[in-house]
């Protein structure tokens, strides 16, 4: 995600060591995408679960939506192994109608996207952008 977002930091605990956050960003919006997801999601540290399972649950989707609020924003993602089941995007769907906010879900498939580019010397952000995209398509009118 370098360098359109920058001061990764892994495995961040809370200070009750309770809630633990695979990977945070900060996006002081260097570009167009990253601007307009900070304007309009208010994504200062967009966050990242990792998860090594079969298949996501919404339970996953939970759990980073209590990551997700003031300090971080309402922009959030969640990487697995295989696409996420149906049940998953409409709790994503949901959450956006709901409360206006964003939690993509990646897959092994978006990850070699986002190396491909990489290695193309392009950004990794479109693999994001191209995700943001779906999700706007499955939203409701």
């Amino acid at each position: 995600m370098y360098p359109a977002l920058e001061l990764a930091e892994s495995r961040v605990r809370t200070i009750s060591g309770v809630h633990i956050r695979d990977l945070i960003f900060y996006n002081d919006g260097k570009t167009e995408f990253w601007r307009d997801m900070r304007q309009r999601f208010e994504a200062r540290q967009p966050v990242y679960e990792l998860k090594n399972v079969q298949s996501l649950d919404p339970d996953h989707v939970d759990q980073l939506l209590r990551y997700l609020g003031d300090e971080f924003g309402r922009f959030g993602v969640l990487v697995s192994r295989n696409p996420a089941p149906a049940s998953v995007l409409r709790n994503t769907v949901d959450l956006h109608s709901a409360k206006r906010i964003v939690i993509l879900c990646l897959d092994d498939r978006d990850i070699e996207l986002m190396l491909a580019l990489f290695e193309s010397k392009r950004d990794g952000t479109e693999a994001i952008k191209k995700k943001f995209v779906e999700f706007t398509r499955m939203l409701p009118r």
